[in-house]
């Protein structure tokens, strides 16, 4: 899997290359600009979306996942929510004893166990959401910064065609260095995706250990320009 996206970012660095080579230095470079504001954005934009999102969508699905899990590691029954499955349960003295379901689903759900073990004394209910909301929270950042993050660079590209490329004359020739100098823009537009990627991927690693539910740390750690890019990530501090 880390081989895989070793391979999509490549096919990124080398498609903005090919692309730019392709068009005009103006053209690359607005879309370069663009892609900049869309990453800008984005990462302002998908803190308080995020958490939105996960409040209301996101958290109550993994919650109902994690309870199911234990209700089917202790054999009791599924209810209509996942917080009325675990209000049945002894969720919070199991967390005491470190009983082996409970040690389970915080590693599947790559939850902190200092901080699940502090919720325990407040009940069952503040031990779920101690073990499933930073999962919640990384599913709703990432999937959010994405979708923000390419509506923003397709809506400030569409604003750069029509306020400056239209109200410009096409170059006259298109020379070699010309090329070159679009196609170094193009890589940069490339590397700017791959940033994006790594990002959007790098917001899990506080919540996934090697066997994490979601997204193993191993597959990060092993794919070489993730990685790197991803010291740069200001969400995984």
């Amino acid at each position: 899997m880390s081989l895989v996206l070793d391979i999509v970012c490549l096919l990124l660095l080398v498609g903005g290359f090919a692309v730019g080579w392709s068009r005009s230095p103006l053209s690359s470079g607005l879309t370069l600009f663009s892609a900049a504001v869309a990453l800008t954005g984005a990462f302002f934009l998908s803190v308080p979306a995020g958490s939105w999102v996960s409040e209301t969508l996101v958290a109550p699905l993994v919650e109902q996942s994690a309870a199911n899990e234990l209700a089917d590691m202790v054999s009791a029954p599924h209810l209509s929510s996942g917080r009325e499955t675990v209000a049945e349960l002894p969720l919070s003295d199991m967390a005491r004893q470190n009983a082996a379901p409970f040690a389970r689903l915080v590693g599947r759900y790559g939850a902190d166990e200092a901080e699940v073990l502090s919720a325990a004394d407040d009940g069952s209910l503040a031990v779920l959401l101690a073990i499933t909301s930073g999962i919640s929270l990384a599913i709703s950042r990432s999937a959010v910064f994405l979708v923000i993050f390419l509506l923003l660079m397709l809506l400030v590209r569409m604003l750069c065609r029509r306020l400056v490329e239209q109200n410009l004359p096409p170059p006259s020739r298109k020379s070699r260095w010309r090329k070159l100098v679009s196609a170094l823009l193009g890589a940069l537009t490339g590397l700017v995706l791959v940033y994006t990627l790594s990002a959007a991927l790098g917001m899990f690693l506080p919540y996934a250990p090697a066997d994490s539910l979601v997204f193993p740390r191993s597959l990060m750690e092993q794919t070489d320009l993730c990685r790197y890019l991803n010291l740069l990530n200001p969400f995984h501090g």
